[in-house]
């Protein structure tokens, strides 16, 4: 599932969840959900400025 991306870690949670249902001999050991940004517009984005 690494590969994929979801709208939230709700959506993320539940395909995990289903996907450990259909597992029967493997345990999922541990979870990490990271945020990627999702940019407006095409193209290069705008400088931040700190």
């Amino acid at each position: 599932m690494q590969a994929q991306r979801f709208a939230c870690q709700t959506d993320a949670q539940r395909a995990l969840d289903k996907l450990a249902k259909k597992m029967k001999h493997h345990q999922i050991a541990t979870r990490q959900f990271i945020e990627h940004k999702v940019y407006e517009g095409k193209g290069r984005h705008k400088k931040m400025h700190q």
